[in-house]
């Protein structure tokens, strides 16, 4: 017996001393250790043998790992269980499953229910391919060709597995094969349609579980809650904030977060500050959610107030998370750049300047506000650069239209052997589309064939758009009619093709004919084929036919008007000379919207000569926008046009006192104010 606790003694030293040695990354010191206990022979003992091996993964030697874990004894499932688990908890996915596979290939040891438990982890963190999918449904056979019960554990990994998987079926069938379904088997099932938004089947699941008797605890509730993003949900998740509080756990952080989530994704942010406010106290993905919440609904002020608010509290700091959220939300305004600046210092002074999904994010800020000079700032700083990096700067240059430089930064990365992405042929083809450059877009097209991609939905719609702009018709129908799959995107883009041709009529009616072939089909028409259809009829003065178009965009499609659609049907209006409807409907419409419908009014007054229409046009411009340069040119325009010098030199006088000074080239620019929205 005191051999025995000497051995035990002895056993439990060696374990803290390994132990200590991982935590300092005392790799030298780990080695002699490891060194005494191979002399005296315990390396085969289970909690040495998996000391050793996580003190080699903690130290960084992976080589180590693999020896120690050679030397383990085999012949128990729990040395294999301990390897997999060690592997997988310092990231060696890839090496915890060669474990796995070395287990099965022996087939001396039988998998256990905690192996495989273990095995279902480490493959929902793993990339999504079929080689993951298909040891899933190996283990899930095996256990069914046994005629076994299956382990509850194992049911609820495998169910959640099949769910990241988008294999609901399968993930139900296991549930409905459980004799007693837990909280924990109905969460990942909720779980499972909410991550494959299917959010009728998780409200559902949701509300049968209540009527089977099992309360939901925050972690069904935060699932549920998952499931709903868009302003459509708003009702449904106001009733499960309802549920929440009448449950008493209205205070627990976790569920406050997700309800700023919620709200925030379903176009509520002010129901997300509401929470915000109420959370005491805030963690930092609280603070990170309410950020993400003003963001997601571009209201960036509000962002930036709240990431100002975070920089002065004492007790949490922000992470790298907190300035992706913020970058990834910031608008395309000069104002938004200034505040992409005050990002910039914190993100430096931070340490995180070099850190290089932080540097990306912001490199794309910069390019989505038009300072590309900053993207390229940004971009020559990133070491080393990966194809996002390549991706986002050609984007910065396509966002200040700056085309030649996106299509120079392309070649620039073909040179440099970077393989190009569909991101990458996207961005270029777009640079194409804008510079009608047919010849370089074919160049771009025969490398997206030789790089074996597909013309999907994305890479397809790219491609028509740019043979439609580049006015080849012929190729962008051939393009369309060879693609598997057509979704309203492509149907969209076919259609402004046609309507781009403002001088052929033949071509605007083919536009239309686009349009109901397209619901023909069984597509349903969205916002940008409505403005394609809209644009065919302005150019070809069909206005009862684009009035009938407009009407029908929520009467019979029940989807909102965008200010474009307005301002298009607006014009429409205005060149048929019917100024007071046109007027009629911006007032009734865009009363309180922002200025692109009474823009188009003003131009059409320009035109028209109408003189007091113009005025009151331009007043409901510069109330929205004060320093909206083109309404001035544009009333100083009408004002020449009916010979009232002395008006036009003072909206001038008003524009330099107001300090809006324009160069000769923004005004030739402004007077093409109809072309750029044709």
């Amino acid at each position: 017996m005191e051999n025995l606790e000497n051995h035990c003694v002895g056993i439990s030293r060696y374990v803290r001393l390994i132990k200590h040695y991982a935590q300092s990354k005392s790799l030298a010191e780990g080695k002699c250790i490891h060194h005494q206990v191979r002399t005296l022979d315990l390396e085969g003992n289970l909690s040495i043998g998996s000391s050793l091996l996580k003190m080699y993964l903690q130290c960084g030697s992976l080589d180590g790992a693999r020896v120690a874990f050679s030397r383990m004894d085999l012949t128990e499932p729990e040395s294999w269980n301990a390897a997999i688990a060690a592997f997988a908890q310092e990231g060696h996915y890839s090496e915890a499953m060669k474990v796995f596979e070395r287990m099965k290939e022996l087939g001396s040891v039988a998998p256990n229910s905690i192996t495989i438990v273990t095995v279902l982890n480490v493959l929902k963190l793993l990339p999504l391919d079929f080689k993951s999918l298909a040891i899933a449904r190996e283990i899930h056979t095996t256990i069914v060709a046994k005629k076994k019960e299956m382990d509850a554990c194992v049911a609820t990994s495998l169910m959640g597995l099949y769910g990241r998987f988008g294999c609901l079926p399968e993930a139900e069938s296991i549930f409905q094969s459980l004799g007693f379904k837990d909280r924990v088997s109905w969460s990942v099932m909720i779980s499972a349609y909410a991550h494959n938004g299917r959010k009728d089947l998780a409200l559902g699941f949701f509300r049968e579980m209540q009527f089977e008797g099992m309360k939901p605890n925050q972690i069904v509730f935060v699932n549920v809650l998952n499931a709903l993003g868009s302003p459509g949900d708003l009702l449904d998740g106001e009733r499960i904030h309802s549920l929440v509080i009448q449950a008493g756990m209205q205070n627990k952080v976790i569920l406050a977060t997700a309800l700023i989530t919620m709200y925030g994704r379903c176009g509520s942010p002010s129901a997300s500050i509401r929470v915000f406010r109420r959370t005491n106290p805030k963690d930092l993905i609280s603070w990170n959610s309410m950020i993400g919440a003003y963001a997601h609904n571009g209201e960036f002020e509000k962002s930036m107030r709240i990431f100002h608010q975070l920089l002065k509290a004492t007790y949490v700091a922000p992470n790298r998370v907190t300035f992706l959220t913020l970058l990834g939300g910031l608008g395309t305004s000069n104002e938004n750049a200034r505040h992409a600046k005050v990002v910039e210092r914190e993100i430096t002074s931070r340490g995180l300047g070099t850190d290089a999904v932080v540097a990306t994010a912001l490199m794309s800020a910069y390019g989505k506000c038009g300072h590309a000079g900053e993207a390229h700032r940004i971009f020559d700083g990133i070491e080393p650069r990966n194809v996002v990096s390549w991706n986002s700067m050609i984007s910065a240059y396509a966002h200040s239209h700056r085309h030649e430089l996106a299509l120079d930064l392309y070649h620039r990365m073909l040179h440099e052997g970077v393989n190009p992405t569909m991101v990458t042929f996207v961005a270029a083809l777009g640079a194409c589309s804008e510079l009608a450059d047919v010849a370089e877009g074919g160049k771009i097209l025969s490398c997206v064939t030789d790089s074996g991609l597909e013309l999907d939905h994305v890479l397809g719609t790219a491609v028509v758009d740019m043979y439609g702009k580049c006015g080849n018709l012929r190729r962008a129908r051939e393009i369309f009619d060879g693609m598997k799959k057509k979704d309203v995107v492509v149907w969209s883009a076919l259609a402004a093709a046609y309507s781009h041709r403002g001088n052929d009529r033949s071509q605007l009616h083919t536009a239309l004919k686009v349009f109901h072939w397209m619901q023909q089909e069984g597509v349903h028409p969205g916002s940008v084929a409505f403005l394609g259809v809209l644009s065919a009829c302005r150019n070809a003065g069909l206005v009862d036919q684009g009035c009938a178009y407009f009407s029908s965009i929520t009467s019979d499609h029940g989807l909102e008007v965008t200010s474009e659609q307005l301002g298009c049907v607006v014009d429409l209006l205005g060149r048929a000379g019917w100024l007071a409807e046109a007027e009629a409907l911006a007032a009734r419409m865009a009363g309180g919207g922002d200025s692109c419908a009474w823009m188009m009014l003003l131009g059409a007054c320009r035109d028209g000569r109408d003189v007091e229409r113009a005025k009151r046009a331009a007043e409901r411009v510069l109330e929205r926008d004060p320093k909206n340069a083109m309404a001035y040119v544009m009333l100083s325009q009408v004002y020449a046009a009916e010979g009232r010098m002395d008006d036009a030199r003072s909206v001038r006088r008003m524009m330099e006192e107001r300090g809006i000074h324009i160069s000769r080239s923004k005004t030739e620019e402004f007077t093409s104010l109809q072309a750029f929205f044709q």
